[in-house]
């Protein structure tokens, strides 16, 4: 298990996530509720700032490469849908969509 500290339209809880387990799944598990749509990679809803335990994620999928800039990348922008929990602790945050 990996803790997990999200902060999502300025509500933070923390809790305890599975290894391997993606952000997004983490967080509907624990009743965080990240902004997204499919799931998938596609729609960019999902994104969070990775504050601390980037190191502790996958590295970043072809679809995030592909959706986001390597500047984005760069400062620790993930989409929860597919960064996978490697290890623990990981603090994220998910803006507000109009301030991205």
């Amino acid at each position: 298990m990996a803790q997990v500290l999200a902060t999502v339209k300025q509500k933070t809880k923390n809790f305890s996530a599975a290894k391997e387990q993606t952000l997004l799944a983490a967080c509907l598990d624990n009743r965080v509720r990240i902004d997204h749509i499919c799931r998938n990679g596609l729609c960019g809803m999902c994104q969070v700032l990775i504050e601390d335990g980037l190191d502790h994620l996958s590295p970043p999928t072809m679809m995030e490469k592909l959706l986001l800039d390597t500047e984005a990348l760069k400062s620790g922008i993930r989409l929860a849908c597919q960064a996978h929990i490697l290890a623990g602790p990981i603090k994220f945050v998910q803006p507000n969509l109009k301030s991205r």
